[in-house]
């Protein structure tokens, strides 16, 4: 007598293996030594051996002549886990409330070290909402069914106490009919904006955003002023200067439509790619690049041109996607001076789908459908010291994971207030 399965096994609770039996005298029969960490069954030549609970058991396997094999299992309790940063920031009231996948075996309970700071709840599908209730700290200690803990520290603060500030650095180029998004945070809210020039550029805010329009070449003057006098001024060159493209380069899936955002220089605009076997490169008027990725390559740049002359170029990779649940782009790099969103696709997967930000004070995603729209966290803004990596993480009905990492390019032209 046979058997595919191994000498010893180790299975998570609630999952289950099947391995074939054979030779010997048919049939075949198993008993588990103890069937409330493990249990087998026989359905002809197949033997299915289930996980129950934490422990170590013996499956023996005997055929009608007497002969055994034994099979030492080991069952492992699933790991406990949060989306959840090491640490949370939440603001103050359910507007601000930020909601977290957990996982590992439930059923699961969240309790807070101070009630009168923050809340803990249980969602739906396995989720963790924490709520600010007044300023200061607290702890957050998630368990599972077998008492296995994470401890999540919460600080709730006050309203913003930063200064007026803009994402924008001191001075911007953008193309004649172009435009360019910027936050504006901390100072007294609501915030006004108007143009030196509006024959060269026009200005809008709504809101913390700040909408930059390109009209003619020339120069002019953004003057950002809150409702308490305090006041930046953005210098605006509209035609020329230094063409960028953000996000600068992504890794995709076969079949992927990637869009990113072509600022400065001045239009019309190119875009040729280095092998036209691997990808199509549209570009429009305003500067909006799509690529549609046809083939599998590594390394495929495009090169972005402008009326001038002027160049630049974004950096494709790609391959071919996976039969379980995939999020594409798998990684991408964007300018902490861009506040527009971004869209990732979501792949295969099973019912529905919840997204995740392993950084939810610099990006925030909501996904819908199998778009994950990615946003600016509670931060407000993008700024960071050093280039700092965001995952992104989407998971399925059944559990199944899949990320893109999301890495904020420092820059130089701005000093994070």
């Amino acid at each position: 007598m046979f058997t595919t399965a191994p000498g010893s096994l180790t299975l998570t609770v609630g999952s289950a293996q099947e391995f074939n039996l054979g030779g010997g005298r048919p049939g075949y029969f198993a008993v588990s030594t103890n069937a409330t960490v493990a249990v087998a069954a026989v359905s002809d030549t197949k033997l299915t051996i289930g996980a129950v609970s934490p422990g170590a058991a013996e499956i023996s396997v005997r055929d009608s002549a007497g002969a055994t094999t034994v099979i030492s299992v080991t069952v492992t309790a699933p790991v406990l886990f949060s989306t959840s940063p090491p640490t949370v920031t939440l603001p103050i009231g359910p507007a601000g409330a930020q909601t977290y996948r957990i996982g590992g075996a439930g059923p699961f309970t969240a309790t807070s070290s101070n009630i009168a700071v923050v809340t803990a709840a249980l969602g739906p599908d396995n989720t963790l909402v924490l709520t600010g209730v007044a300023a200061g700290a607290a702890n957050v200690v998630l368990r599972d069914k077998f008492g296995t803990t994470i401890t999540i520290p919460v600080t709730v603060a006050t309203g913003s106490n930063l200064p007026l500030f803009t994402s924008a650095p001191p001075s911007v180029t953008i193309a004649i009919g172009g435009s360019a998004s910027y936050l504006v945070g901390g100072g007294a809210p609501a915030y006004m904006a108007t143009s030196s020039n509006t024959n060269v550029a026009t200005v809008s805010i709504a809101g913390g955003n700040l909408t930059v329009i390109g009209v003619a070449a020339g120069s002019a003057n953004i003057l950002i002023r809150d409702s308490a006098g305090a006041s930046l001024t953005l210098a605006v060159t509209i035609g020329g200067g230094t063409l960028t493209v953000n996000p600068s380069g992504a890794t995709a899936l076969i079949g992927d439509v990637l869009i990113a955002k072509v600022t400065g220089g001045r239009a019309p605009y190119s875009a040729v790619v280095s092998n036209v076997a691997v990808a199509d490169a549209t570009i429009s008027f305003d500067g909006t690049l799509q690529v549609t990725v046809k083939q599998q390559a590594a390394n495929v740049p495009i090169l972005i041109s402008d009326a001038d002359g002027l160049t630049t170029s974004f950096a494709l990779s790609s391959s071919v996607g996976q039969p379980s649940i995939q999020l594409s782009p798998s990684s991408l790099t964007i300018s902490e001076l861009s506040t527009d969103p971004i869209a990732l696709r979501v792949y295969g997967g099973n019912g529905a789908v919840t997204a995740f930000s392993s950084d939810t004070s610099m990006l925030s995603a909501i996904v819908s459908g199998n778009t994950v729209t990615v946003s600016t966290g509670s931060k407000g803004n993008r700024c960071v010291g050093v280039d700092t990596p965001v995952t992104i993480s989407v998971v399925d009905s059944t559990g199944a994971l899949a990320t893109s990492v999301i890495t904020i390019k420092n820059s130089t032209s701005l000093v994070c207030p």
